[in-house]
């Protein structure tokens, strides 16, 4: 696990923060739209978040487009 390139967030610098808040909240309603699913037949704006939860997080870590290829398993770093 040591040798993973992990970046660390950092929270004293208020615009990174702001993108983390909003990622855990986006989550925070995710987890909702799961509830939801289950009970219902689906929950299509639970997939549209997702997609969004995984770009703010592909920014907050300023992942670049190689990286976001290789993170969703299409291809990348050889």
């Amino acid at each position: 696990m040591s040798q993973l390139p992990i970046r660390r967030i950092n929270f004293a610098d208020a615009a990174k923060k702001r993108q983390h808040d909003a990622i855990v909240a986006r989550v925070e309603l995710q987890k909702q739209y799961a509830v939801a699913s289950r009970e219902t037949l689906r929950v299509p704006r639970a997939d549209a978040l997702k997609r969004k939860i995984d770009a703010a997080v592909y920014r907050l870590y300023d992942l670049s487009a190689e990286e976001v290829r290789v993170v969703e398993g299409k291809g990348g770093i050889r």
